[in-house]
């Protein structure tokens, strides 16, 4: 459920100050009984808010609680929150490396190392590997954590547009060839000047020389970028 009426929003900025109140503690004067009870429901059928019966007083249910800790706690509004994904770094031993080119908009025909979003609840090596199998079908290959990069992308007029939290993995594998692709993306073994190119992800060439530089250390950058879309 997202909370969208300002009422309910006031019912959940109520609730989080405490840990159960009563139906007077948290209407508003100005607002009339029977509209506030209708907010008040639609948030107990949300499964947001619960009523103990003995008591007669409110409180916030797990998933209630789980939603204000997503939220900004003055609006009660869902805060937008960095994309965290994998990107896997694999060279063979020709010094060529695992690509990928996108098939699909925003970022058609675009190339950079294989990347994807982390599964709620999975570890970081868990991703990593299960990344590289999605989009290589690759599973032999030992990755190891090199660093972490932040990236945020803004418009031209200067406005954020994406901000994304990037675990980098490594490794090293025996392919010589590599040919795999679905209806979204297409792997291959290529070099490294293809992530110098106009349609590389931004970001992917500054990660090959923090690997170079970084003699084995783990890394952590920012980066603010403009966006390709």
């Amino acid at each position: 459920m997202i909370v969208e009426h300002h009422i309910q929003r006031q019912i959940l900025r109520e609730l989080v100050k405490g840990e159960a109140k009563r139906f007077s503690e948290i209407k508003p004067k100005a607002v009339e009984s029977n509209l506030f009870m209708y907010h008040l429901r639609q948030l107990i059928r949300g499964g947001l808010v619960a009523k103990d019966n003995e008591s007669s007083k409110y409180t916030l249910t797990k998933e209630g609680r789980l939603y204000a800790d997503r939220s900004n706690l003055p609006t009660m509004k869902l805060r937008l929150q960095p994309k965290q994904i994998t990107v896997l770094v694999v060279r063979n031993k020709k010094g060529q490396y695992i690509l990928l080119k996108r098939t699909h908009v925003p970022y058609f025909d675009f190339v950079g190392f294989p990347s994807g979003k982390i599964h709620y609840g999975e570890k970081l090596e868990e991703s990593a590997t299960r990344e590289l199998k999605e989009k290589s079908g690759i599973e032999d290959v030992k990755l190891k954590l090199g660093g972490n990069i932040l990236m945020r992308f803004y418009d031209e007029s200067g406005e954020l547009v994406s901000h994304v939290n990037a675990y980098v993995f490594s490794g090293e594998s025996g392919l010589e060839e590599l040919v795999f692709e679905n209806e979204f993306f297409e792997s291959y073994l290529g070099e490294a000047d293809q992530l110098y190119t106009e349609k590389t992800f931004k970001g992917h060439k500054e990660i090959i020389e923090l690997i170079s530089q970084s003699n084995g250390e783990i890394f952590v950058k920012e980066f603010d970028f403009v966006s390709d879309f």
